[in-house]
C-alpha cells in the first residue's frame, strides 16, 4: 500500500509539564519506532510577550520551546505546536490576567456546571470579545517562531459550550447561529496559518454537531480521532452518535486527512487495530497516535503501543507474530509481549465505588472482564517479582502497566461487593437476620493493600522520570488521596446505611455515550419536607460506548413509608426509566400513579408498567442542547405514587 506522508506520535505538554530530558528521550524512541512526526500538544504552556504571568512550574519558557523543537528537527522529523484558542482553553482562563477573554465568569452557574473550583471560568474563550483573537494570534504567532515545519494544529474540538455571553448573544440576535459563529473561527484560524506561511490541521469530532465540511478550505488536513472499538464505520462521538462515514466524505469532497488512534495505558491495540483497518480502507494522509493527559500517570506503559504504531503505519506488521516481535523487543520477554497483546484492558469504563449507597447489579460482562484482568494482573506481578526476568526501564514498562491494568481489577472487586451489600440490606429489611459484611470488608482490605501498593509504585516512578517537576493542579497527589481514602470511605457508607430501605431504578441504555445526570428526592410520610437521595450518573456501568440493554440500580434509602418519588434528569441526552421499585418495613413497592413535574418528559405511563418499555426523561437532541446550554440544567421530571407489589 502508498506509504502515508505523516507517522506521528504525540506528547502531551499542555496538561502536564516534562523534563527536557524525558521529552528527548521520547523523541528519541519515537525515531527508532519508525516516526517522521512528533505532535506537540501545547495548549497554554509557554510564556510569551503576551502569558508572561504563566506559572514557570507549570508552563515553558520560549527557550525552552525551541530546544524541543530544534532537538525534533535536527534529527530531520517533522514537529508539529498543537494549539487550542476556542474550547480546552482552561488552564489560560485560570489567571486573572486572561480573565476579560473567557466567555463565562463562573461556568458552573452560567455554562452547564462541568468545571471544577480550579478552573471556575470553565474552558471556553468569547471569540466576540476583538481582544480574545488579538490576543491568541500573538501567542501562536510567537510561540510558531520556534518551530520550522510548515504545519500548526489549531485544535477546534468539543466546543460543548460557546456564545452564552450577551456579547454572543448579541450576534445571534442579530441574525447569526452557533453554527456561524464556530465556521467564522475555524476560518479565523486557517487564515493566521496562512499567514505564517503554514498548512491547518483540525480536530473534526464537532462536524457531528454543526457539519460544516463542503464550506470549509481544501487545503485544510482534518484529523478523524475515535477511541472505542471501530466496526465497519465510525459510531459518532457525541450525542445521538451521528452515524458518518467520514473518511468517504472527505475522500469525496478532496480532504487530506489524518485518522487518530488512541494511548493506552496499557498498551492494549484494539483501538489502533480496528480504527486502522477501517481508515486504511480510505486514502488517509497519515495517521497520529495522540496521548493525553499526564498529570495523574505516566507514558511508561504506552510504549509497546508506540513502537506498534511505527511500524504498523510504515505497513511493515503483516500478522500477529509481527507485533510479538515489536512488543518483545520494547519488553524483552516474548512470553509477556503476547501476554499484553492477547489481554484488552479498557481505557475508560464506568465503575461505581460507593456500593454502601448504590449498586448496579451485577452480570456477565462484568465478570468476564474481572476475571480476565484478575488472571492478567496477577501473571504481570509475577513477572514483576522476579527482578531477574526484566528490569531497568523494561520493569518500568510492566509496572505503569500493572498499575493501570491492577487498580482496574480492584475497581471492578469493589464494584462486585455492591449486589452483596443490598443483599444483607435486604436480609435485614425482610427480618431475615442481621447483615453480615464480613466478606464485603475482607475483600475491601484486600483493595485497600493494593492501593497502597499502586500509590507507592506510582512515587517511585514520578521520582525516576520526574524528579522536580510537580502535578500539575496537584492531580496526581489528589489520585493518591483518592486511592487512599477510598476504602474507608466506602467502610463508613456501608455502617451508615445498616437497617435501610431500598429503592431498585431500572434504565433502558439506547446507547452510552451521553452525559446526563438524574436527581432521586423521596417524600417521606411524616416529614414536612423533601429529601434529596441521590444526585449523579446513573448510567449502566459496563456500557462503555459499545454495548447498551437494561440496567438495575440500587439505592439506600431511610426505612420508612413514602408518600411519593421525584425523578428528575439533567444534563444532555434523555435517561430512559422503565421502572422503579421500593423496600421498606419488609415489604415491596411498585409504581400505581405517575404525573409530569416538568421539562420534556414522553410515555411517562410505562413507569407503571413492570417489563422494559420506559419513558423518556430529557431532550436527547445535541445539537438543540449546543444551541442552548440551559436546556441541561432544566428538571425533566416525574413524581411517582405506590402500593403494594400483590
Amino acid at each position: 500500500r502508498k506509504t502515508m506522508k505523516i507517522v506521528a506520535v504525540q506528547i502531551d505538554l499542555g496538561r502536564q509539564k516534562e523534563k527536557i530530558e524525558f521529552v528527548k528521550s521520547f523523541v528519541d524512541n519515537a525515531e527508532k519506532w519508525g516516526y517522521n512526526t512528533i505532535i506537540l500538544y501545547l495548549e497554554c504552556s509557554i510564556r510569551t510577550k503576551v502569558t508572561p504571568f504563566f506559572d514557570e512550574d507549570d508552563t515553558y519558557s520560549m527557550v525552552e520551546i525551541k530546544e524541543i523543537a530544534d532537538y525534533i528537527e535536527d534529527k530531520g522529523l517533522l514537529a508539529i505546536p498543537a494549539f487550542e484558542n476556542f474550547y480546552h482553553i482552561e488552564k489560560l482562563l485560570q489567571y486573572k490576567e486572561a480573565a476579560s477573554l473567557s466567555e463565562f465568569k463562573d461556568e458552573r452557574t452560567e455554562g452547564r456546571g462541568w468545571s471544577p473550583e480550579r478552573f471556575k471560568r470553565g474552558s471556553v474563550g468569547c471569540t466576540s470579545n476583538p481582544d480574545f483573537n488579538k490576543f491568541f494570534d500573538a501567542y501562536i504567532t510567537e510561540v510558531c517562531s520556534a518551530f520550522r515545519g510548515k504545519y500548526v494544529h489549531m485544535g477546534l474540538d468539543e466546543v460543548f459550550e460557546f456564545a452564552e455571553c450577551p456579547r454572543c448573544k448579541a450576534r445571534l440576535e442579530a441574525g447569526e447561529t452557533k453554527k456561524g459563529i464556530f465556521f467564522s473561527q475555524v476560518m479565523h484560524d486557517y487564515e493566521l496559518a496562512k499567514s505564517m506561511g503554514k498548512t491547518m490541521l483540525m480536530w473534526d469530532d464537532f462536524f457531528e454537531y454543526y457539519d460544516i465540511v463542503e464550506s470549509l478550505p481544501r487545503d485544510i488536513i482534518l484529523c478523524h480521532w475515535n477511541y472505542g472499538f471501530i466496526g465497519s464505520e465510525t459510531k459518532g462521538h457525541w450525542t445521538n452518535r451521528v452515524r458518518k462515514d467520514w473518511l468517504s466524505v472527505y475522500d469525496r469532497l478532496g480532504f487530506e486527512y489524518i485518522f487518530c488512534a488512541y494511548g493506552s495505558n496499557a498498551s492494549s491495540t484494539y483501538n489502533v487495530d480496528t480504527l486502522t483497518d477501517y481508515a486504511l480502507k480510505h486514502k488517509p494522509t497519515g495517521a497520529i497516535l495522540t496521548i493525553w493527559e499526564r498529570a495523574a500517570s505516566f507514558y511508561n506503559g504506552i510504549y509497546p503501543l508506540i513502537a506498534l504504531c511505527g511500524k504498523l503505519w510504515n505497513g511493515q506488521i503483516k500478522n500477529f507474530d509481527d507485533k510479538v516481535k515489536v512488543y518483545e523487543e520494547v519488553i524483552g520477554d516474548r512470553e509477556i509481549a503476547k501476554l499484553l497483546l492477547e489481554n484488552q484492558v479498557l481505557t475508560s469504563c464506568l465503575i461505581g465505588t460507593n456500593i454502601g449507597v448504590k449498586a448496579e447489579d451485577d452480570n456477565f460482562i462484568k465478570q468476564l472482564y474481572r476475571n480476565a484482568l484478575k488472571d492478567f494482573t496477577d501473571k504481570l506481578r509475577g513477572v514483576l517479582a522476579d527482578e531477574n526476568r526484566v528490569g531497568g526501564e523494561k520493569r518500568d514498562i510492566l509496572l505503569d502497566i500493572y498499575d493501570f491494568s491492577f487498580e482496574k481489577y480492584l475497581t471492578y472487586k469493589i464494584n462486585s461487593m455492591g449486589y452483596k451489600v443490598f443483599d444483607e440490606y435486604e436480609k435485614e429489611n425482610f427480618g431475615n437476620g442481621i447483615a453480615d459484611f464480613s466478606e464485603v470488608f475482607a475483600t475491601l482490605g484486600e483493595a485497600e493493600k493494593g492501593f497502597e501498593e499502586i500509590n507507592k509504585n506510582a512515587d517511585y516512578l514520578w521520582k525516576k522520570y520526574r524528579d522536580g517537576i510537580k502535578s500539575s493542579g496537584g492531580l496526581m497527589e489528589a489520585e493518591k488521596t483518592r486511592r487512599k481514602t477510598l476504602v474507608s470511605n466506602v467502610k463508613h457508607s456501608i455502617e451508615a446505611n445498616r437497617g435501610c430501605g431500598i429503592l431498585y431504578l431500572d434504565t433502558v441504555t439506547p446507547d452510552g455515550f451521553g452525559s446526563p445526570k438524574m436527581k432521586i428526592i423521596v417524600k417521606y410520610a411524616g416529614e414536612n419536607a423533601e429529601s434529596e437521595l441521590y444526585f449523579g450518573s446513573v448510567k449502566p456501568e459496563a456500557v462503555t460506548f459499545d454495548l447498551g440493554g437494561t440496567a438495575t440500580v440500587r439505592f439506600a434509602m431511610k426505612n420508612k413509608p413514602v408518600e411519593y418519588v421525584v425523578l428528575e434528569s439533567f444534563g444532555e441526552d434523555s435517561i430512559f426509566v422503565s421502572n422503579v421499585r421500593l423496600l421498606f418495613g419488609g415489604v415491596k413497592y411498585s409504581v400505581c400513579g405517575v404525573q409530569k413535574t416538568g421539562g420534556k418528559v414522553i410515555n411517562e405511563q410505562n413507569i407503571t408498567k413492570c417489563d422494559t418499555t420506559f419513558a423518556e426523561l430529557g431532550e436527547s437532541n445535541g445539537i438543540k442542547h449546543l444551541d442552548d446550554v440551559s436546556l441541561a440544567k432544566i428538571p425533566n421530571g416525574v413524581k411517582l405514587f405506590f402500593d403494594k407489589i400483590v
